[in-house]
């Protein structure tokens, strides 16, 4: 799964907006923030769950690798001081596997 994340849903709100004009679909602002919340807490609590998972942080021009999993073992991750807020505040679990894959090798 490729899980692409946002910093924040005032993003995803204005994507949707650009969209809109362009002719696509719209989606109302409620629903915008049930799915934002609501994919971060289903991928926080059932990650480990999927085969493989990448999750990029495109909320700016260059999307940024943060992490990728197999399983619930971490296969490569940016160091934690670098994740983004909104990461460590929603994916606290992934957060805390990143931190132990970090953890110096004795």
């Amino acid at each position: 799964m490729l899980f692409l994340g946002l910093s924040d849903v005032d993003i995803s709100e204005m994507r949707v907006g650009i969209r809109t004009k362009k002719g696509g679909h719209n989606v109302p602002k409620w629903d915008i923030e049930n799915n934002f919340y609501g994919n971060l807490e289903m991928l926080n609590e059932h990650y480990q769950i999927l085969d493989h998972l990448q999750i990029i942080d495109t909320s700016e021009f260059l999307p940024k690798p943060l992490a990728a999993f197999k399983g619930k073992n971490v296969i490569s991750s940016i160091g934690t001081d670098n994740l983004p807020h909104w990461f460590t505040t929603y994916l606290p679990l992934l957060t805390q596997a990143i931190k132990t894959f970090h953890l110096p090798q004795s």
